[in-house]
C-alpha cells in the first residue's frame, strides 16, 4: 500500500513541484506566461522573495526527509531522533543564509518553531530509554565534529576570498553627460540596486 501510495501520490506532486520550479525562469521572459505560471503554482511562490523562488522545493524537501527517516532508520529510536534533528538543523542554516520568507517576522518564527521542535527532540531522548547509545554518541560527535571543520574551512576561505577580492567591487558601471540622462541613469542603478542586491557604480555619486 506504501509504495502504490508513493508512486500515484507522492511521486506525481514531486514531479508537478519541479517542473513549477525549474519552469519559472523561462516564464519570466513573457510577462502573460509568467502570470499564468504564477497562478498556478501560487502555492510555490507566494509567500517567498522573488530570490528565494525555488524555496517551496526545499521545504517540501524537509518534510519528505523527516517522514522518511522512520522508514529507513526503523527500530532505532535514538537514531532517528539524531537523524531529524540534523534535518531540521540544516534547513535552518539555510533559512538564516537565504532569508526566503517574505518578512522578517517569519524568518524569525520559522527559526523558533525549529528550535521548539530540536528541544521536544530532546525531552524524548532524555525521557527514553534507547539501546546502543554508546555507539549512536560517537557517530553522532564524529558527524558534528566533521561538520565544525568543513565550517571553519569554508569561515576561512570566504574571508580570504573578500580579503583577495578589490575594494570597492562594483558589479555595474554607468556614466553618462553631465547636462543630460542623469534621471535615467539614476533610475537605472536603483533598478540594478533593487532587482540584484550588487553595487552599482554611478560617476555621480563615487567620483
Amino acid at each position: 500500500i506504501g509504495i502504490v501510495a508513493c508512486c500515484t501520490v507522492v511521486l506525481p506532486f514531486i514531479v508537478l513541484v519541479l517542473h513549477g520550479v525549474f519552469r519559472l525562469p523561462a516564464a519570466k521572459r513573457s510577462s502573460p506566461s509568467m502570470m499564468a505560471h504564477l497562478r498556478m503554482f501560487k502555492f510555490l511562490f507566494l509567500q517567498y522573495e522573488p530570490h528565494a523562488y525555488y524555496f517551496g522545493l526545499v521545504t517540501l524537501g524537509r518534510g519528505l526527509l523527516v517522514c522518511l527517516v522512520p522508514v529507513v532508520v526503523r527500530d532505532e529510536g535514538a537514531a532517528q531522533i539524531l537523524a531529524i534533528a540534523i534535518i531540521l538543523l540544516g534547513f535552518q542554516i539555510s533559512v538564516r543564509f537565504i532569508q526566503p520568507w517574505s518578512s522578517n517576522f517569519c524568518n524569525g518564527l520559522d527559526g523558533f518553531l525549529a528550535a521548539l521542535m530540536i528541544l521536544i527532540l530532546l525531552c524524548v531522548q532524555m525521557s527514553g530509554n534507547f539501546d546502543n547509545t554508546d555507539e549512536l554518541l560517537s557517530i553522532g560527535g564524529m558527524i558534528f565534529f566533521i561538520a565544525a571543520v568543513l565550517a571553519i574551512a569554508f569561515s576561512i576561505v570566504v574571508n580570504l576570498q573578500w580579503f583577495l577580492r578589490p575594494h570597492p567591487f562594483w558589479s555595474y558601471f554607468i556614466c553618462h553627460h553631465k547636462s543630460d540622462a542623469g534621471a535615467q541613469a539614476r533610475y537605472l542603478q536603483l533598478t540594478f540596486v533593487q532587482m540584484t542586491g550588487k553595487n552599482c557604480f554611478i560617476d555621480s555619486d563615487h567620483l
